[in-house]
């Protein structure tokens, strides 16, 4: 009987674990969990970082189309996106089925000095074939062109001089994934951004964890209003 109960045991262990490894598919891939609930934040290690990668999930009840249009509104982030105080599209065009934008930002932030930077979206629908998914992908720009400094008179009107003094962020990569889920999205948000200068990797670990969130909710909220659904 003893002997009887102690398969079962180990029967039942070993249907259960390889289920909960299931469970967090990214696991695998090196990522640790931060954060759980309706928002879900890993972060991960860099190989010749001391800044770590970051992994966000969350879920809306808007559907694909829409949370697409929130994150290609470049134009208005300053008025929703936590701490831009600039965004300015430098450049659209298409290549293909894709949109390529030049993006301009400043953000204002605690702590540290404020940051710039202009990076380089590619806008596409269905990636790598996921029918009805969106991607929204980024690099910083490498077009020396396409990659003012705040104080560059192309600027003139939209930066205010009292951000002339902002330290440029050394990387910053990264992308959107939005994904059918139900009538809703599954909505994926990766980052790798150093923000350079004198701060040190902890204080950034630290800063990209806490916008995190603000970034979602600011997502969830904008996706509420009319015009997205258009």
């Amino acid at each position: 009987m003893q002997g009887m109960r102690a398969w079962i045991v180990a029967a039942v262990l070993c249907a259960v674990i390889p289920s909960l490894a299931l469970g967090d598919p990214y696991a695998d891939q090196g990522w640790v969990l931060k954060r759980s609930g309706d928002i879900t934040i890993y972060n991960r290690e860099r190989a010749g970082s001391n800044v770590k990668e970051l992994l966000m999930i969350f879920h809306v009840p808007q559907p694909p189309r829409v949370i697409f249009n929130v994150v290609r509104d470049l134009e208005h982030f300053k008025e929703f996106m936590p701490y831009t105080v600039v965004s300015e599209v430098l450049k659209r065009e298409n290549e293909g089925d894709r949109e390529i934008v030049y993006f301009f930002t400043i953000l204002d932030l605690p702590l540290v000095k404020n940051r710039y930077y202009t990076i380089k979206l590619t806008n596409e629908a269905d990636p790598d074939g996921k029918k009805g998914a969106f991607r929204s992908a980024w690099v910083l720009s490498d077009d020396p062109k396409l990659d003012p400094k705040p104080s560059d008179p192309s600027l003139k009107g939209v930066v205010d001089p009292k951000y002339y003094d902002c330290v440029k962020t050394k990387a910053n990569q990264g992308y959107w994934l939005i994904e059918p889920s139900g009538s809703g999205s599954k909505v994926t948000y990766y980052v790798y951004t150093d923000p350079g200068g004198a701060v040190p990797a902890w204080i950034a670990n630290k800063a990209n964890s806490i916008a995190a969130p603000k970034l979602a909710k600011a997502v969830r909220e904008r996706a509420k209003l009319p015009q997205y659904a258009k």
